[in-house]
């Protein structure tokens, strides 16, 4: 694990203090309260990160699922981008279903976009695929394991924010994780 993952995990599981973070406020000593996902819209966690600045990405998971049919829910997937690059995207977000029982996956659509605010959309339903190690296989077990979200930090999950849109869960990430105000290519003006 990269030191600033391990700094996130210890610094921000406790005690996430920000407005924009669901029962965040708690007394300095007091046992950290899981978070909880039942009344809100959406329920954003890190499930993982890689890469170091500026060059960073992490991987965010909405634990507010929709469940498919028996055993198969679909969730969120914001794959966050810190690089200034042009051939790279801000974000991209993937809506995703995973068959718990068969422990698969398989993207439904996804969006990319891009830091001129261009989105491009792809409706393809991919098939069914195992679910890799690494992140996909924790983004798997935050939806299908109910233990992940009474329990993240013993499952080195972050809960990040309820927001409801995945941009604006990137401008947290952005502004709590990597302390960036402002995404790359933010503009001030309008030309």
């Amino acid at each position: 694990m990269r030191l600033w993952t391990k700094i996130i995990v210890a610094a921000l599981s406790p005690v996430l203090a920000f407005p924009l973070f669901a029962g965040a406020f708690q007394l300095l000593g007091e046992e950290p309260k899981p978070p909880t996902c039942e009344n809100t819209l959406r329920c954003w966690f890190v499930v993982f990160g890689a890469k170091e600045a500026p060059e960073r990405i992490v991987y965010l998971v909405d634990a507010n699922t929709t469940e498919i049919s028996t055993n198969v829910k679909r969730t969120r997937i914001v794959d966050a981008r810190e690089s200034l690059a042009p051939d790279q995207p801000e974000y991209l977000l993937y809506t995703t279903d995973f068959d718990c029982k068969k422990n698969k996956m398989r993207q439904v659509e996804s969006y990319r976009a891009w830091r001129d605010n261009r989105m491009e959309h792809d409706a393809k339903t991919y098939d069914w695929v195992p679910v890799p190690m690494a992140w996909p296989k924790r983004a798997w077990s935050l939806v299908c394991d109910p233990a992940v979200i009474r329990e993240p930090a013993e499952h080195q999950v972050i809960h990040l924010s309820d927001v409801y849109r995945g941009a604006d869960a990137v401008a947290v990430v952005r502004m709590v994780l990597w302390g960036n105000e402002k995404g790359p290519g933010f503009r001030d003006e309008v030309e």
